[in-house]
This record gives C-alpha cells, structure tokens and sequence, in this order.
C-alpha cells in the first residue's frame, strides 16, 4: 500500500498537483484504486510480452515442439522443409517491431556515419581555406617586398649611373651595411 501510494505521491508532484496528504479521503481512495489498476494492467502486460517472447517462431522453437516429429538436423538437410520454415519465420508478424527497430539502428548508424564524413569533408574544406588564405597574404606580402626591394634596386641603378656620368668617386651605401667605392677608370 505505501508503494502505491508514494506512487500517486510522485506522480501528483510531477503534474504540480495538491499534495497526497492534503487532499480529501475519497480523492486519495480513487487515485489509490487508479494506480492499483494502472500497476495490475502494466503487470498483465509485462507478463503477456514475456509470453509473446516465448512463442516466438524460430527454428529451434520449432524442432524442440512436441508438434514436430523431427530434429534440427533433419530441418538443415531437408532443402524443401528449411526453405519452407525460413519462409514461414520470415513472414511471421512482428509483434515488437523487431525488424523494423532493426532497421532504424542500420539507418541511424548509416546517417551517423554520413553525418562523421560530412563533418570531415566540411572541417577538411575550412582546413584547406585558412591554408589558402595564409598563403594569400604570404604572397601578397612577398609581391610587396618584391616590388620595394625592385624600387631600392632601381634607385641604387640610377645612383651608380649618375656617378659614373660624373666621374665622381663615391661611397654608395647598401642595405647590407658595406659601403662600396666607386673609382673612376682612368683611360691611357
């Protein structure tokens, strides 16, 4: 009795109804006499499947009836009669939904497996962006660097040009630090 009624206690919270104990006694006695059918019916029920599960048709529940007057071995050897057994499972109804619950799991399995290879393609994809990206700027910095260091190289021509014009003889500083002199060539 007090299983049952922790039961109603429980199930009263959980639909944020007034407490057991504050309720009238009649309400109490017919949410009581509720769950005791609501319990015996689920007992029937769980009994009823166990039965179910019993009189599952399999081969082996076949040969071991006391209805069949042949063994396991003669069902293997018999083409005509493993095909007609194999048949007969087959199209047995599925009271639990066995096989299609079966192939629920294939197909969540298949979706999940879909799903990794989508997320791999995807994570692969984003992967081979910021490389590209990286690379971008890399080379955009390099083209820059390439043009200023051409301007310097320019400029350092011109510089050496004139100084030849003008047979002055001068130190030309590099970017690397050393200074280069620039004789005039005396002709004989």
């Amino acid at each position: 009795m007090d299983q049952i009624k922790g039961k109603v206690q429980e199930k009263l919270l959980d639909i944020n109804q007034i407490p057991f104990d504050n309720l009238d006694a009649k309400t109490q006695e017919r949410l009581i006499e509720v769950e005791k059918f609501i319990q015996e019916r689920e007992k029937e029920a769980q009994d009823l499947v166990k039965r179910i599960q019993k009189l599952k048709v399999t081969k082996t529940s076949i040969t071991n009836s006391p209805a069949t007057n042949f063994t396991r071995k003669t069902l293997y050897n018999d083409s005509i009669l493993k095909d007609y057994v194999e048949y007969s499972i087959k199209h047995v109804p599925d009271y639990f939904n066995e096989s299609k619950i079966t192939n629920f799991r294939q197909k969540i399995n298949d979706i999940q497996n879909q799903y990794e290879k989508i997320l791999y393609h995807i994570t692969k994809e984003n992967v081979i962006e910021l490389q590209n990206e990286k690379m971008q700027e890399d080379l955009q910095y390099l083209l820059t660097r390439n043009d200023e260091l051409h301007k310097i190289l320019i400029e350092k021509e011109i510089t050496i040009k004139t100084l030849q014009e003008k047979h002055i003889p001068k130190n030309i500083p590099f970017t690397s630090g050393k200074n280069i002199n620039i004789k005039k060539n005396e002709e004989n």
